[in-house]
């Protein structure tokens, strides 16, 4: 029998052993000295691996006996085994997606020395990625590539990116060509450059980039704006982005997408990774799916041309062969990107050209024969892979990537189910208007309940509710917090911060003061000459913007030359010199101010400098040096900071936002890119709901040439379930 001694010994051991146990577990010891340095969480890197039960916390400074406390929106959970991993990892095993079951969860730790780090964010991995694409996979697409374009007798460089943008493969056949002119033609025959640059000769920028650049916008484009509902190309894209929809027949509205092809570019604060060039129409773009999962996207670049495909009614009528006059210009990259995703495609039933927007089919890929060929193994006798940016340029770091990491977590926003991205997560308060985090809150959550009764307009089958992006932004254009549904289209989460922050930028008074400092008095003057005076008198939308900015003035309604000396909006080129790559105010808008950075002056063999355009050329080396997102230098804003955060992702100039008030004032707005423009418009107004701007302070009170300017407009019985 134990004397009273052992018993008291036992006890104490015992006592020792909890105390180290709730130690390991939750809770916080007694603090000690307050020295060091605190424990800094990343964000974007901690998150639960459902299938481990396993919570992993990633940062800095972090110490062996830290006291580690994690909770839910129901409390501190006492339960989980913590285990100490080294200085940048602690992990959390014995945690289940049951135990968040809103996806949120606040971390605390504290160090030995009592300094304290706590942090609230979404944890669940989005069921978006990371892409199924295994590296056979990844090889049999490039390699059946290389293999039609050597049964085409072409040479072609290639791109595959995840359904992000994240880049997973880049390779060049020999004899590729290894630079591209961008450059379209205007409906008169006009030559425009994107860049607006020409000078350098064989340097690779501007007047020429290198061709893995265009691949690489071709394959984001494709992966950007597929879905399981819908599955589109870069033809698709050129299709819905010129002045006519059908592209050349007149006294048609503008594409619906008009000014999409300024977006998701790689200086944009929102959309990180972007893409060089933005968007893309140039054909050889097209999605990635694997067992019917939209799984990414692949570019090809094969004729040294970046530009829009024209899309002309007459050619859907006929097979695209050598002998059609477009072969060259489009035929070609669509053919070889086709034989490319053999195996990969989408399910036939949500391709584009299954799509009737107002009576009108989209297009989705000229007919043609797709060859059936075996991959071609990507060995050293036909190619070669390049450097996956950032990295070296030593070839040994040329890879393929599988696995990226999603950025986007799956959360409950009250009870609707959404995606997030740490970086606008939690909601904020905003430092310079009345909106606070609540209210963003509140106008993105009425969004989402409106989305998810609105029918969408361009996914199958067709009785299904939109999948759209939401951003919440205060009045200096910072971004409150942004929101996705499950199966939104990745192009609208920069698009929609771009039009909430496009309606409240010329809806400021400062507004001409922003213009004039981003090189653009000349889009003031015109501006002013037909009584829009940018001082805060009325409120835009973007529609009101896009209205003003077509080539045709009203839309749709085209002029004969003579009829009228001035026939396009004051924001637009005329007809003559108008193409997607040179469309007036957008497009020039990339062009101004020199960054006068060592990483954007380029040098040609010769040794002539140029310094390049602050947004264009931000982009394109961001992407190509990995810049992206590191530094407000780096953002889009030709301002250079002088427009507050209002230019940071660029303008967009088509429907889906609604500017909000709090107090009388206007105070941010809210933008919406999904399923549809007026889905888009609709869903915006239902989010600002109890913010609306007052109806005296609206655009469409302004009759601009005798014609009332738009602020919002609305799909016809617009509910699921409506007769």
């Amino acid at each position: 029998m134990a004397t009273q001694r052992q018993r008291s010994a036992w006890v104490i051991a015992l006592c020792c052993g909890l105390i180290m146990a709730v130690t390991m577990i939750w809770g916080f010891s007694n603090p000690r000295a307050t020295t060091g340095s605190a424990p800094k969480i990343d964000r974007d890197k901690t998150i639960l691996k459902s299938g481990k039960k396993q919570l992993v916390i990633v940062g800095e400074n972090f110490e062996q006996g830290m006291d580690v406390q994690v909770a839910s929106k129901h409390g501190i959970l006492a339960k989980g085994q913590v285990n100490f991993e080294n200085s940048g990892t602690i992990s959390v095993n014995g945690l289940s997606r049951d135990d968040f079951d809103d996806g949120v969860a606040t971390i605390t730790l504290r160090s030995s020395s009592g300094v304290e780090t706590k942090e609230t964010l979404a944890v669940i991995p989005s069921a978006i990625g990371p892409s199924p694409l295994t590296e056979t996979d990844i090889r049999q697409i490039i390699g059946q590539g290389v293999a039609a374009c050597q049964q085409l007798g072409v040479a072609g460089t290639f791109a595959v990116l995840d359904r992000e943008g994240n880049i997973l493969a880049l390779y060049q056949m020999k004899g590729a060509v290894k630079t591209v002119g961008v450059r379209d033609v205007g409906k008169l025959g006009t030559p425009s450059d994107l860049e607006g640059l020409e000078g350098l000769g064989e340097t690779v920028f501007p007047g020429r980039v290198r061709s893995e650049i265009a691949a690489i916008s071709k394959a984001g484009t494709g992966a950007f704006l597929s879905t399981f509902g819908n599955a589109f190309t870069t033809r698709t894209a050129a299709y819905i982005i010129r002045e006519h929809i059908p592209p050349f027949i007149t006294n048609m509205p503008s594409g619906p997408l008009f000014g999409v092809q300024v977006s998701s570019l790689g200086c944009s604060d929102i959309k990180v990774p972007g893409l060089p060039l933005g968007m893309s129409g140039d054909t050889g773009g097209v999605p990635i799916y694997k067992n019917g999962i939209p799984s990414g996207g692949l570019g090809v670049e094969i004729n040294g041309q970046y530009n829009v495909a024209l899309n002309e009614p007459k050619d859907f009528g006929n097979k695209l062969t050598p002998s059609d006059d477009k072969y060259f210009r489009e035929g070609l990259e669509e053919i070889t990107a086709f034989a490319a995703v053999r195996g990969f495609e989408p399910p036939d039933e949500i391709t584009a050209d299954k799509m009737i927007v107002n009576g009108i089919r989209l297009a989705y890929r000229r007919t043609f024969d797709i060859p059936v060929v075996n991959a071609v193994s990507l060995n050293g006798s036909v190619g070669k892979l390049l450097t996956i940016p950032p990295g070296s340029k030593n070839q040994a770091d040329a890879r393929i990537r599988t696995g990226v990491p999603t950025e986007f977590r799956d959360i409950m926003l009250r009870d609707r189910p959404v995606r997030v991205v740490n970086r606008f997560f939690p909601f904020k308060n905003s430092q310079v208007s009345a909106l606070t985090a609540s209210d963003a809150e509140q106008i993105l959550f009425q969004g989402v309940r409106e989305a998810n009764r609105v029918r969408a307009a361009i996914r199958r089958p067709i009785e299904v509710a939109a999948e759209v992006n939401l951003t919440c932004i205060d009045v200096d254009g910072n971004v409150l917090g942004i929101v996705s549904t499950p199966d939104a289209p990745i192009f609208g989460f920069d698009v929609s911060a771009e039009k909430a922050r496009s309606g409240v930028f010329f809806s400021r008074p400062d507004a001409a003061t922003f213009l004039k400092a981003a090189d653009l008095q000349f889009y003031v003057d015109r501006l002013l000459a037909d009584g829009i005076r940018l001082d805060g008198s009325f409120v835009f939308t973007p529609r009101s913007i896009g209205f003003i900015h077509r080539p045709f003035f009203p839309d749709d309604i085209d002029r004969t030359d003579g009829e009228e000396e001035v026939r396009e909006g004051p924001l637009s080129t005329p007809i003559s010199t108008f193409s997607p790559l040179n469309n007036g105010f957008q497009t020039d808008y990339l062009l101004k101010g020199r960054n006068g950075m060592a990483p954007y002056v380029i040098t040609n063999k010769r040794g002539e400098t140029a310094d390049l355009s602050i947004v264009i050329g931000r982009s394109i080396v961001n992407v190509t040096a990995g810049l992206i997102g590191t530094d407000q230098n780096f953002y889009c804003d030709a301002t250079n900071g002088k427009a507050k955060s209002l230019l940071n992702s660029t303008l967009m100039i088509f429907s889906g936002s609604s500017p909000v008030q709090k107090n009388g004032n206007l105070a941010g707005a809210i933008g919406i890119s999904g399923d549809g423009i007026d889905q888009d418009d609709i869903i915006g107004s239902y989010g600002s709901e109890n913010f609306e701007i007052q109806p005296e302070k609206r655009i469409d009170r302004f009759f601009m040439r005798g014609i009332r300017i738009p602020y919002t407009k609305f799909p016809r019985h617009p509910h699921l379930g409506e007769e």
